[in-house]
């Protein structure tokens, strides 16, 4: 998702090019990289959080919406 040359940056001691992918999507892990980068870039954790969701949200949409549409009944639909 956010590319950084530099992770040290934030207090991390590595490299990698995609900070949110090399956590593994490990909750805690995101909350304190969405506390460094607001720290490093002047904004809120929130903000991170919020990126972090809606890129989730989508990625999972392309993966598994139609199929999700076709295996989930609507609460109108089950009763």
């Amino acid at each position: 998702m956010l590319m950084l040359a530099r992770l040290g940056y934030i207090g991390y001691e590595t490299n990698h090019l995609c900070i949110f992918k090399n956590l593994s999507h490990d909750f805690a892990g995101i909350l304190d990289t969405a506390l460094r980068l607001a720290k490093f870039f002047g904004t809120s954790a929130e903000f991170w959080l919020n990126l972090q969701s809606d890129y989730d949200l989508k990625t999972t949409m392309k993966k598994s919406g139609k199929k999700i549409e076709r295996e989930v009944l609507t609460q109108h639909e089950a009763a």
